[in-house]
């Protein structure tokens, strides 16, 4: 059986974006009002020139020659289409490279037309960015808050509008210049119903774009964090990777496969939902409401909770300042505390949280035989005496492998790499497709 070929690869991948979900394709209530309005007649892309956008998007292929080769076209045919592109404002010219020899290249990116405000709303963490029409970000840094876990919908208001106004003010943005907003949560959409669903956040179910639109005073499209898997993936393409699988641990625990191979419902099949896989029989009662899963032994906002408890009952230990921090902080003091070997109570945090990982990871890899696994959250990025006691704990738990099977990773992606695919995804929905 032979390899396939990136023709293979990149056209299902540019195929994926059309088929994989008819409404994430259906131009929004905004758009279609706006082409009215002006008498537009909006056409979205074909499947071939989807491909291509998708391959500008993962920066796996930019200019006209890596185009054609990756997709097995001819350079006029690329051409015809990257003109088609441009002309109804999908792309446009990002640089010039000029080579040693011959002319110099043009290379592209999605075209971000104007400014968007990225919220990202990751339980317990908040960042926010304002992303300008030069695809830069408009201040030095992504604004990043704490909160603790709301009980409903109405407390989180008031945070909403915080992270929006500290946005604004560090770009120096008023609100008037926005094109839109961009909500993301680490939620998952329900099939049946299309509702948000978080065990961590259960008021996300009466998160809707219309409700922020009204609350944050533009216009919002929301965006669920399934995909990280898949854009995680396209940083790794050029490395030879072509499957991995995401395992973050943060205020929840969640795994997502990726694959250039398989059909789209391979990774549809798997929602990500290990967090909710049952560890413990009678454990703590989870926010999805069953008893001793994964996720009550291992999230940040869990494992506080059980040092607070054990320093009620008389508990002394280092980590005794760390109890009125945010998770992501206790988290980084555990692996501190746990590197420095002298606290026995962190050194066993720490083994216990560490062998409940190697557990959820094994499901992972024994199901997918993936490539790669790419370690994420707070729980465990930039952590890596935590990956090497994984890795060890790993091959007495998975199936027919060992070290060589496949290979732990920390996440290629920073903060504002997913902020620009945001920024991206924002305008690429309001024309009408999603990438």
């Amino acid at each position: 059986m032979t390899s396939p070929t990136w023709q293979h690869i990149f056209f299902a991948v540019g195929l994926f974006a059309v088929l994989s979900n008819d409404n994430d394709h259906q131009l929004s209530k905004q758009s279609q009002k706006a082409a009215a309005e002006s008498g537009a007649r909006m056409m979205l892309p074909t499947v071939v020139e989807q491909a291509v956008l998708r391959l500008i998007q993962s920066k796996a292929a930019t200019s006209q020659i890596e185009l054609a080769r990756a997709l097995k076209l001819r350079p006029n045919t690329v051409h015809g289409i990257v003109k088609r592109l441009m002309a109804d404002g999908f792309i446009s010219t990002e640089k010039t490279v000029r080579g040693s020899r011959g002319r110099p290249s043009l290379h592209f990116t999605i075209t971000l037309p104007g400014k968007v405000l990225v919220i990202q709303l990751l339980g317990t963490e908040w960042r926010g960015a304002i992303i300008g029409a030069n695809r830069e970000q408009e201040n030095a840094g992504v604004v990043t808050m704490h909160s603790s876990i709301f009980s409903d919908l109405t407390e989180s208001r008031s945070f909403f509008l915080q992270i929006r106004d500290r946005a604004l003010a560090g770009a120096n943005c008023r609100l008037e210049e926005l094109q839109g907003i961009m909500v993301s949560t680490n939620a998952v959409k329900r099939p049946e119903s299309g509702l948000l669903s978080s065990s961590v956040t259960p008021w996300i179910s009466e998160l809707s774009e219309d409700y922020l639109t009204k609350l944050l005073g533009a216009p919002t499209l929301v965006s669920t964090q399934g995909k990280l898997a898949e854009l995680e993936l396209r940083t790794w393409t050029r490395d030879g990777i072509r499957s991995l699988v995401r395992f973050n641990v943060g205020d929840g625990a969640s795994s997502h496969y990726a694959s250039l191979f398989g059909p789209a419902s391979m990774a549809e099949s798997f929602p990500g939902e290990i967090g909710h896989v049952q560890r413990k029989t009678g454990g703590e009662i989870c926010g999805c409401g069953n008893r001793g899963c994964l996720e009550t032994l291992i999230a940040g906002p869990r494992m506080l909770r059980r040092l607070r408890l054990d320093l009620d009952s008389g508990l002394q230990t280092v980590l005794r300042k760390s109890a009125d921090k945010s998770p992501a902080e206790f988290f980084q003091d555990l692996y501190l505390a746990d590197q420095e070997g002298q606290d026995a109570y962190a050194r066993t945090l720490a083994t216990e949280f560490l062998e409940h990982c190697a557990w959820g990871l094994s499901i992972s890899i024994n199901m997918f035989r993936p490539q790669l696994v790419v370690l994420d959250g707070y729980a465990l990025a930039g952590h890596p005496l935590w990956l090497n006691r994984l890795e060890s704990l790993l091959p007495g738990l998975v199936l027919n492998g060992g070290p060589t099977d496949y290979r732990l990773v920390f996440s290629r992606q920073k903060p504002l790499d997913l902020i620009l695919e945001l920024a991206a995804e924002f305008f690429m929905r309001q024309k009408g497709i999603a990438l």
